[in-house]
């Protein structure tokens, strides 16, 4: 599957977090040729870090109902891949929205790093670059994330 597509973008617990048109597990078989990087197409909107965290009365940070229904989606769509970057990483990170309503792209980057690190990437301390592009009024709410490894010095220039 993968191509069918009845989720809710708002509530992603209703499906299975694919892409109209997108087979994650067709994408990754062509990706066989790339073996230091992965990309991923899901159908979710991350929750912002303002509502992806909570605190308990007795200060201890825990993963909000929201955030585990997001690191809940990314992984079952994450489950096939049996690849890991090794070694520090360049991970690119595309937000489609649905809607015109405009957003801190900054809220959303943790979460997402938090959702991929230690499924095909270590720690997120292994990030070494990071892109981010965000993009409104698109037809659902989407990411795409590419992981790539690292495999020469970055170059300050770049």
């Amino acid at each position: 599957g993968g191509t069918g597509h009845t989720q809710d973008p708002e509530d992603p617990e209703r499906g299975d977090g694919s892409v109209r048109g997108v087979d994650t597990l067709e994408y990754w078989q062509r990706q066989k040729n790339y073996p230091t990087s992965r990309a991923f197409f899901i159908a979710v909107r991350p929750p912002s870090t303002n509502t992806y965290y909570r605190k308990s009365r007795q200060g201890h940070m825990y993963l909000s109902p929201a955030g585990r229904r997001f690191r809940n989606v990314v992984h079952s769509h994450l489950e096939k891949c049996r690849w890991k970057a090794r070694g520090r990483v360049h991970m690119t990170m595309d937000f489609y929205f649905k809607g015109v309503v405009r957003r801190d792209i900054d809220n959303y980057i943790k979460p997402t790093i938090d959702a991929f690190k230690d499924k095909v990437m270590g720690d997120d301390e292994c990030v070494d670059k990071l892109t981010v592009r965000k993009a409104y009024n698109c037809a659902e709410n989407y990411i795409y994330v590419c992981i790539r490894e690292i495999t020469e010095e970055i170059n300050e220039s770049e």
